[in-house]
């Protein structure tokens, strides 16, 4: 399987194609600090997939009459996970140059409200955003789990061996994360205005069977040295 890991300019992103986009902090410093900062960048995910609005308030409330999931969307969010220093989307893009625009937004958006919320100037992510392209149903497959498995960095830093003390503790933590999509996956009747579950249909393994994934995998998610 091919893996192009260079930062890929717009007219190199396809319609209807998915890709891995990842971004971490300049000097790998945490970006997100409380959990307001986590829900503005998941406001942001839902607000900014669109073709026109550019802008939130920094003084938003959860009661803001938000655009919801439509056919005029820049892009389809598969999946997600926001970490102290980095985050992950899973996108397929939608319209000509979708994820370039939505991805100026997400990154110029946050760092703006994040610079005022913290009295700073100057750059937060160490680069625009990176992206691999993924150009088979087992990668893609391989990708969401990686994704959602990821939040154990946060307690298992040897996760990636696919041996676990306790699973169950393991896979409570990983269910009970609050800045991911896997919940939304584990329980159905959970519904998210930023995902378009629809899309995936590749034998994801939800439940205990994502638990066995790492130790069969380990080459397939060789690449992915964002994390630390």
């Amino acid at each position: 399987m091919r893996c192009n890991l260079n930062k890929m300019k717009s007219n190199q992103f396809v319609n209807n194609e998915f890709y891995h986009i990842y971004c971490r902090g300049v000097e790998k410093r945490r970006i997100f600090s409380d959990k307001r900062d986590y829900q503005r960048f998941l406001l942001s995910l839902e607000v900014f997939n669109a073709e026109g609005l550019t802008w939130i308030s920094n003084k938003f409330s959860p009661e803001v009459d938000l655009p919801k999931f439509s056919d005029d969307n820049l892009v389809d969010i598969s999946s997600y996970c926001l970490m102290p220093n980095h985050y992950h989307l899973l996108l397929r893009q939608k319209v000509d140059n979708g994820i370039t625009k939505f991805m100026r937004k997400i990154n110029t958006g946050y760092t703006m409200y994040f610079n005022l919320k913290n009295e700073r100037t100057g750059r937060l992510f160490e680069s625009r955003f990176k992206s691999v392209h993924v150009d088979s149903d087992r990668y893609l497959k391989h990708l969401w789990n990686y994704i959602h498995l990821n939040p154990l960095d946060l307690i298992n830093k040897d996760w990636r061996s696919g041996e676990f003390e306790d699973t169950e503790l393991t896979l409570r933590f990983i269910k009970d994360y609050p800045w991911s999509s896997y919940k939304f996956f584990d329980n159905s009747t959970i519904k998210s205005n930023i995902l378009n579950k629809d899309i995936l249909d590749y034998g994801i393994n939800v439940g205990d069977s994502i638990l066995e994934w790492p130790s069969r995998n380990l080459e397939s998610i060789s690449h992915l040295t964002l994390e630390g």
